[in-house]
């Protein structure tokens, strides 16, 4: 079943709210700053943390990203002129 670019962007800011829920935890937990989280991922997990680690208040060190590409370049291109 295809979907729409419109219902991959929707699905993917519901797990871009749960990455970064999970990474303000680890800083907590750990006692990290912004500049010492590094996050990764393959194929559609390159494409959340690209879209999370892009959108950050508080920017992180790095993104590794293998296998990805941005969901939606309109949406980050509209709130974060990059």
């Amino acid at each position: 079943m295809d979907q729409t670019p419109e219902q991959i962007l929707s699905k993917s800011l519901v797990a871009e709210n749960k990455l970064n829920k999970l990474i303000d935890e680890v800083k907590i937990k750990y006692e990290l700053n912004s500049d010492q989280i590094v996050i990764g991922g393959f194929s559609q997990g390159c494409m959340l943390t690209l879209q999370t680690g892009i959108k950050r208040k508080d920017k992180i060190n790095s993104i590794i990203g293998y296998s990805g590409r941005i969901i939606s370049s309109d949406h980050l291109s509209k709130k974060y002129h990059f």
